[in-house]
C-alpha cells in the first residue's frame, strides 16, 4: 500500500506488532531530554491571546526633611510587558482499512497519538528558549530573544548575561531560571486549558492530493502555550560557552574549567533572591559539570542519589538539567 501524505502504511502497521502479533511497545529512540517543559509552571494569562505584566521601573526616593521646609514629593513608575502565545496544531490520521488490521485499534492509536505529544513537548522547548517573533510572528518569544545583549548597567536584562567568553559559533548557553507566578511561567489564553488537548476525531473522509477520497480515523491536537518573564532578574544566562574548548578538562595546558567554574557562579549570583531555580545546561555542558565530580578541588558541582531515579547534578544547590533543545552552535554575544 503506498503512502498517502502522511498516512501510515500496512508496513508501518506490521513494523509495530510484537512476535505475537501484538501492539509492541514502542522505544522512543527519537525522543529527547527537555526537562524544561516538566519544570514549567503554568498560570492563566489575562488576555485572549496571552499576557500583560506590569513591571515596576523605578521606585519613590524620599528626600530630606528640614525644619521649616518642605520636599518634593516623589512617584514610582510601571511599564507593561505583553507576551503572546502561540498556537501548535496538528492531526493524525490513519485509514480505516489499516486500523481494521490491526490487533487492537484503539492501542494503535494511541501508540500513534503518543509521538505526537513528544513533538509538541520537543516545539515547546525549542521555542522557549530560541522562539523569536521577528523571525516568525506566529512564535512566543524565547529567553534567548529577551537575553540578547550584554549590559554592565545593574537592573537592566543585560546584566543578567555573563560571557565565558567564547567566540564564533560553537558556544552555547547555561540558564539560570526560577519558575513561578512572580519570575518565570509558562502561559496560556484566557479561558483556554493549560495543558495540551487531544480530541478524538472519529472517522471522517479525507482527500489525498490526487483528489482521491478515503475514511481516516482522525485524532486533533493542539496546544497553546507562552512564556511569561514577570521579573528578568530571576533568568540569568551564562552565554558564549565554547563548547570545543571545554573537553580539556584535566590537560595541563589549555584547560578552561577553572575559569568556567567561576562564571557559573557570578552568573548564578545574578538571580535575585533566589527560590525555584533550575539550571539548564546542554549536552556537552553537561559532560563537562559531570567530569568535574573527580576534581578533589570542586565544591560547587555536587550529586545526589535518590532512591528508585536516576543521579542528580546540583551547581552550588541548584538542580543541572540536561536540554537537548539547547544548541551548541550559538554565534557569540557581546
Amino acid at each position: 500500500m503506498a503512502t498517502v501524505g502522511t498516512a501510515v502504511t500496512l508496513t508501518d502497521i506490521r513494523s509495530r506488532l510484537d512476535p505475537n502479533g501484538l501492539p509492541a511497545r514502542i522505544v522512543e529512540v527519537l525522543a529527547k531530554e527537555n526537562q524544561i517543559v516538566n519544570d514549567m509552571l503554568w498560570m492563566e494569562g489575562n488576555l485572549p491571546t496571552g499576557n500583560v505584566t506590569t513591571q515596576r521601573t523605578s521606585i519613590p526616593v524620599p528626600s530630606v526633611r528640614r525644619l521649616n521646609r518642605g520636599v518634593v514629593p516623589s512617584k514610582s513608575t510601571t511599564a507593561q510587558v505583553t507576551d503572546t502565545c502561540t498556537i501548535f496544531e496538528d492531526f493524525n490520521d490513519i485509514d480505516e482499512h489499516v486500523l481494521s488490521i490491526a490487533p487492537n485499534m484503539e492501542a494503535e492509536r494511541m501508540s500513534q497519538d503518543a509521538a505526537f505529544t513528544e513533538g509538541f513537548r520537543e516545539k515547546i522547548a525549542q521555542m522557549a528558549f530560541y522562539g523569536d517573533t521577528d523571525n516568525d510572528a506566529g512564535e512566543f518569544n524565547g529567553l534567548q530573544k529577551r537575553f540578547a545583549k550584554i549590559s554592565t548597567t545593574k537592573g537592566k536584562p543585560g546584566y543578567q548575561i555573563v560571557s565565558a567568553l567564547g567566540s564564533g559559533n560553537v558556544n552555547s548557553s547555561a540558564w539560570f531560571v526560577e519558575w513561578g507566578d512572580q519570575a518565570v511561567c509558562g502561559i496560556y489564553p484566557r479561558g483556554e486549558t493549560g495543558a495540551m488537548t487531544t480530541n478524538d476525531k472519529g472517522k471522517t473522509d479525507k482527500t489525498d492530493a490526487a483528489g482521491r477520497i478515503m475514511y481516516v480515523y482522525r485524532t486533533q491536537f493542539y496546544w497553546k502555550p507562552g512564556l511569561a518573564v514577570k521579573n528578568f532578574r530571576k533568568v540569568s544566562r551564562l552565554a558564549n560557552i565554547d563548547v570545543t574548548n571545554i573537553k580539556t578538562y584535566g590537560q595541563s595546558t589549555g584547560d578552561v574549567s577553572t575559569n568556567l567554574l567561576q562564571n557559573f557562579i557570578i552568573a548564578k549570583n545574578r538571580i535575585y533572591q533566589p527560590g525555584n531555580v533550575v539550571c539548564y545546561v546542554s549536552n556537552t555542558v553537561y559532560d563537562w559539570a559531570e567530569i568535574m565530580l573527580q576534581d578533589k578541588k570542586n565544591v560547587y558541582i555536587t550529586r545526589q542519589e535518590l532512591m528508585g531515579k536516576p543521579p542528580q547534578l546540583y551547581f552550588s544547590g541548584i538542580p543541572l538539567r540536561r536540554c537537548d533543545a539547547l544548541l551548541e552552535t550559538e554565534s557569540t554575544i557581546s
